[in-house]
């Protein structure tokens, strides 16, 4: 299970595909800060940034 803490509300989630739940997540993320997600991605190592980006194209996500 997952707390999720929004305003000082915790709110619990049960996820069960975790790497569809971060790429979704780091999307809106995306969306609401262009550009923030991107600087940090290509902050990864390459072996990182490779996995990420399967995770991307596996969900068909994008991000800004």
């Amino acid at each position: 299970m997952l707390k999720i803490f929004l305003n000082d509300l915790c709110i619990f989630t049960d996820v069960s595909e975790p790497r569809q739940y971060l790429v979704q997540s780091l999307s809106m993320l995306s969306s609401r800060q262009p550009g923030l997600v991107t600087h940090l991605v290509e902050q990864l190592s390459p072996d990182h940034r490779t996995t990420l980006n399967s995770y991307l194209q596996k969900y068909n996500v994008q991000i800004a």
